[in-house]
């Protein structure tokens, strides 16, 4: 099966970076990192389960990209993979706690995988077993 997803390119990961996290770097390191996350998505879930889900209506044809542009977009915000940074002026102090449970990371979270429908991939579920016999 050919690859009829639509992925994105260092001018779609430009266009979509509202805090010029893209500023200064080489298209060739964007398409680096666009490559990566591109593999992390297919991780999950293969090409052939991706695109039958787009031609079924069950995923966006856009959603990969998306998807693959949000990744980037926060490896490149947080790429030491910083959680919490504090600041003390004198007597006054705060801090910045990054969201997500893998900042700087190519990691799908659950909104990432809610919209590639991938359910239950890599989770672990809670069961009973009867023990009375």
């Amino acid at each position: 099966m050919a690859d009829s997803i639509t992925w994105g390119t260092p001018d779609d990961l430009t266009s979509a970076d509202l805090e010029s996290v893209t500023d200064g770097l080489k298209p060739s390191v964007l398409g680096y990192w666009l490559d990566r996350a591109r593999r992390a998505i297919l991780a999950e879930a293969p090409l052939a389960v991706l695109a039958a889900r787009i031609r079924d209506g069950v995923v966006d044809a856009e959603a990969p990209q998306d998807v693959q542009i949000d990744l980037v977009l926060g490896k490149l915000a947080n790429p030491g993979g910083i959680r919490t940074v504090q600041e003390s002026n004198g007597p006054a102090s705060g801090s910045i706690t990054y969201g997500g449970d893998s900042p700087g990371t190519l990691t799908l979270t659950a909104q990432h995988r809610k919209m590639l429908s991938i359910t239950g991939v890599g989770r672990r579920v809670a069961r009973t077993v009867d023990t009375w016999r």
